[in-house]
């Protein structure tokens, strides 16, 4: 795997682990209802997809300069 491909592959493993945090720590002070956690994961699962497949779609264009 090369080095960008690391870092991204950090970054996205550091987002969902601070995303998770949020979520906990706002369930256990009473800040957000389970519904809204729940939405909340959906949305940073889903951005994170389409990041996902952005940089897919980068890759492939620079593979093909």
């Amino acid at each position: 795997m090369d080095q960008p491909a690391i870092v991204a592959l950090s970054a996205k493993k550091r987002v969902e682990k601070d995303v998770l945090e949020a979520i906990m720590d706002g369930l256990a002070s009473g800040e957000v209802d389970s519904v809204k956690a729940q939405d909340i994961a959906k949305e940073t699962l889903a951005t994170l997809k389409m990041l996902d497949e952005h940089e897919e779609t980068l890759e492939k264009f620079y593979k093909n300069l």
